[in-house]
């Protein structure tokens, strides 16, 4: 059942509308929450109705940054995810013009409009597919390790080596949940407006059900860290707001496909107001500053002037 977007935006409706990559022609995905539709939060004990909270500034998100660095340091942990909230805008209206702009801006995103009845109202330009399964076969990423998209330097030791943390967790979560035939792709880059992401393309076979792999995958050590279940613990108690879908995923069916996608440059409507979220994985040689500035790249990536022209 395709569902009016319109109609999604303005509340009359429960439903999902979701744009394809312009590489897998723009094709719409649309339809009502059911067995085969649905989301998944960041954290299993997420609340519904308490997403945002307290958004940081400069210093504090900085702040946060030191205090991840010194627990891995003390946990010998590989990596975690800090991330902020900031207050959307005025400006910024959730309508068909910021869909259509967005999807201009970003023709190789997974453009997400979506009403929940538990959930509420998102938008998502995301760059992450968790999974693609069709018949038996199967299709991940691992997308980690940013640097603007202005920046003509190297990739350096910090973004490589997060990138490596989170494909080889990926490709072990798949061995260990009956995956068989695994293939990672040669690395290669994928740009996003302001900046630019690693990315590795896995691809395998798989008998089960897809929902297991979601659950075994989701979230991977590019949304939360490693290892994935303390590091979730202690951002839930050290970041100071509420991730909600941030991170999480949203699951439909199409026909004999379906897709799980990871809500990322993602925006919340609520009676509160409107949220954005955005973050990035801290590694022990990351520099606090560097990592605020990337967080802003990302948010200055989704959040824009939908009257301007698209480059």
């Amino acid at each position: 059942m395709n569902l009016s977007l319109a109609k999604i935006i303005s509340g009359e409706s429960f439903g999902y509308h979701i744009t394809l990559p312009h590489s897998m022609g723009d094709k719409v995905l649309s339809g009502n929450w059911n067995a085969n539709n649905d989301v998944l939060p960041f954290h299993p004990k997420a609340t519904p109705g308490k997403v945002g909270g307290k958004c940081l500034n400069q210093q504090e998100y900085i702040q946060l940054v030191d205090k991840a660095k010194l627990a891995m340091e003390r946990e010998h942990w590989k990596k975690i995810v800090t991330s902020r909230c900031f207050e959307v805008p005025k400006t910024i209206d959730l309508n068909e013009q910021y869909v259509l702009a967005l999807h201009q801006r970003f023709p190789e995103a997974y453009l997400i409009v979506f009403n929940h009845p538990v959930w509420g109202k998102w938008l998502a330009a995301s760059p992450e597919l968790l999974i693609k399964k069709k018949g038996q076969v199967i299709e991940t990423m691992a997308l980690a390790g940013t640097l603007s998209a202005d920046s003509l330097g190297q990739w350096g030791e910090k973004e490589i080596k997060e990138h490596e943390v989170v494909r080889d967790m990926i490709v072990e979560t798949l061995h260990s949940n009956g995956v068989d035939h695994i293939q990672s792709m040669p690395r290669n880059e994928l740009y996003y407006k302001t900046v630019r992401h690693l990315q590795t393309k896995i691809t395998g076979q798989y008998q089960g059900e897809e929902g297991a792999l979601f659950h075994a995958l989701s979230p991977t050590p590019a949304l939360a860290g490693m290892p994935v279940k303390p590091v979730m613990d202690w951002l839930v108690e050290n970041e100071g707001y509420h991730r909600g879908l941030y991170g999480g995923i949203i699951h439909v069916k199409n026909g004999d496909e379906s897709f799980a996608i990871v809500l990322l440059r993602c925006m919340h409507w609520s009676n509160r107001g409107a949220w954005g979220f955005v973050g990035g994985g801290i590694m022990p040689d990351s520099r606090a500053d560097s990592e605020w500035n990337e967080t802003v790249m990302k948010q200055n990536a989704f959040i824009f002037d939908p009257n301007e022209s698209i480059q």
